[in-house]
């Protein structure tokens, strides 16, 4: 049994249940199918779904790299962070303050409130 056969089987199940782990998938298709595949192909099958799901970690971090090229070109003096594990291309973390919201931050004004009861 191909990889690509275990992740057309699991698909709806990853897509409701994104931690499906490749011991949950052996034991399924055992129960379900009377099967026994290899961890190794469950696990190919799993990363598989995940990928015709939501596509691609690597092409999606090129992408918000991308997005982070061109606001800063179009708008500059944005303050836009994008934090990417350069060895394995996983997202960490996006900060994005545009220069509309920083300059008109400059103009807010505090507010203080005092509470006082009387007895």
């Amino acid at each position: 049994m191909s990889s690509k056969l275990v992740a057309n089987l699991i698909v709806d199940r990853v897509h409701g249940h994104r931690k499906t782990r490749p011991t949950e998938v052996v034991a399924d298709f055992f129960s379900d199918y009377g099967l026994t595949i290899s961890y190794d192909k469950a696990w190919e099958g799993v990363e598989k779904a995940k990928d015709m799901l939501f596509g691609d970690q690597s092409v999606s971090c090129q992408q918000l790299r991308w997005y982070v090229n061109a606001a800063n070109c179009t708008n500059p003096g944005n303050h836009i962070v994008l934090d990417c594990d350069h060895e394995t291309n996983c997202f960490k973390k996006l900060f994005v303050s545009f220069k509309g919201c920083i300059h008109g931050f400059n103009y807010c004004h505090s507010l203080f409130f005092f509470w006082m009861t009387h007895f």
